[in-house]
Parts: C-alpha cells; sequence; structure tokens
C-alpha cells in the first residue's frame, strides 16, 4: 500500500510544479531486486504519476520525481506517496533516506495569468495511457513531452525540468554490480541540449526499470531574450532487444518536462 512520504502546505496559491530529490536504499536483508515508485501531488493535481526503478541490493540511488497541479485556499499542501515491492515482497527492504528534498514553483495565481510562467507536458497526457513509446539507439524526442512559455524581457531566466522512466521488456543487465547496458536522456530549451545524462539500467531477471532525472543544477537554467520559448524531452538507449524494446508510456512510466519562468 501506498505510503505518505511527506507533507507540506504551501502558503501560496496558483499553478505549480513540485519536484521531490531523494536517496532510495536498499537495506540487503535479502537478495533480491527490489522496486519502488514515488508520485508528487500538487494541490489539486492534474499530473501526479508514480514514477520507480530497480534497487539492487546494499546499493542506494539518487532519483527524482515530478508533479503539477493548482495550489488552493482548499488544496494548499504538496504531498509525496510512495510504495515498495518484489517478487517475492520482503516490506521494509527499501528505505527513503533522510535529506530527501520538495521544491515547488508556484505561478501567479491572479486571473489571466495562468500558462504566463509555468508549462508542463507529460507523455501520458499528450498520447493516454496505452500507448508505448519505443526507444531507439539515436536521440529521438518523446512524442508529446514539450512546454512552452513566452517572455517579454531582454534577459530572463528558465528553469527546465526533465523525468523520464525507461523500462526494457527483458533486462540486458542480470547480474547485479555487473550492469552495463544503458539509457540516456537529454532536456532542450529551442532544440538547444540544457542537460544530458546516462545511467545503467539495474540488474533484474525479467523486464527493467531506470528513472533518469535532471539534477537541479545550472545545467537547468538558461537566458534567454523576448519570445515563445519550448522546451522539449529526448530519449535514447545503446541496446536493443529485439521484442523487447526500452519503452515509456503504456504500463511503464511517464516521461515529463516542466518550463518555469523565474521572476
Amino acid at each position: 500500500m501506498p505510503v505518505l512520504v511527506m507533507d507540506e502546505a504551501v502558503l501560496t496559491t496558483g499553478r505549480a510544479v513540485g519536484r521531490v530529490s531523494f536517496s532510495v536504499q536498499h537495506t540487503g536483508i535479502n537478495s533480491v531486486t527490489h522496486f519502488w515508485n514515488l508520485q508528487v501531488a500538487v494541490g489539486t493535481p492534474t499530473y501526479a504519476l508514480g514514477l520507480g526503478d530497480d534497487v539492487c541490493p546494499g546499493t542506494t540511488s539518487a532519483r527524482a520525481n515530478l508533479g503539477f497541479g493548482a495550489l488552493s485556499a482548499a488544496a494548499g499542501h504538496v504531498q509525496v506517496h510512495g510504495y515498495s515491492g518484489a517478487a517475492p515482497c520482503t516490506p521494509g527492504t527499501l528505505q527513503v533516506l533522510a535529506g530527501a528534498m520538495l521544491e515547488v514553483w508556484v505561478e501567479d495565481g491572479s486571473p489571466g495569468c495562468a500558462g504566463g510562467d509555468i508549462a508542463f507536458g507529460s507523455y501520458y497526457g499528450a498520447n493516454g495511457y496505452t500507448t508505448q513509446y519505443d526507444w531507439t539507439t539515436s536521440y529521438t524526442p518523446l512524442p508529446g513531452v514539450t512546454a512552452a512559455v513566452a517572455t517579454q524581457g531582454a534577459s530572463e531566466e528558465m528553469r527546465v525540468l526533465g523525468v523520464v522512466e525507461g523500462s526494457p521488456g527483458l533486462d540486458p543487465n542480470m547480474v547485479c554490480g555487473s550492469e552495463v547496458s544503458t539509457i540516456d536522456m537529454q532536456t532542450q530549451l529551442d532544440g538547444m541540449t540544457m542537460e544530458f545524462l546516462r545511467d545503467v539500467v539495474p540488474a533484474s531477471q525479467g523486464m527493467g526499470h531506470r528513472v533518469l532525472c535532471t539534477s537541479g543544477d545550472v545545467n537547468e537554467l538558461r537566458t534567454v531574450g523576448p519570445g515563445m520559448h519550448t522546451a522539449s524531452l529526448l530519449v535514447a538507449t545503446d541496446f536493443v532487444v529485439t521484442g523487447y524494446n526500452v519503452t515509456t508510456g503504456g504500463c511503464c512510466g511517464d516521461g515529463e518536462v516542466a518550463l518555469v519562468r523565474l521572476r
């Protein structure tokens, strides 16, 4: 069952993006690879979709997830819910460590201001919950995962946040500690690369799962001139297992990008 990991009140109202950054540790109680899944529910959520990946025994994974919604007097909290599991399941094997951080960016909630500072794109939101996207060995945009905001000033700062779950139908990495096969994610603003991420898929004996997320550092930030600015998310993999592609969507997690105009 999901548990409440974090619950924070936000004392302002408007459309908002939330990001939780955290470390998940496998206590090593058994030799089974376990999975986690966390979701970020912002006020009245528009998107509060759980993402998760696998964690090998005795290891710690630093990850993040995004959520998008509207904060109001009646719905003024941001909550993080999570659960874990495995086959066979051993409750309590995965722990979210102290030091988890919740960041929230809130847009002016005044009438007529919606969309002026925050935009959010989701693969599920654009393509529904049954269509899967197959990754390739070259970078391709995740369909529908774009976010656009207009600026007027001569020099304004924008932040691009991205997260995606990539899931091979058959994990080529089967032994913990010997993983070599990787997946990649790239965020772009106006067609120019912002942040590049690569990580191995954690070992499992069947399907695999890995979450890639931007790190919150200077690679998320760019100063832009006036005009419409569009953020997008690109993905790639270094392996293809015929009939068991790396996928996003359907059974296997979302891809999301948020664009925040900083003031």
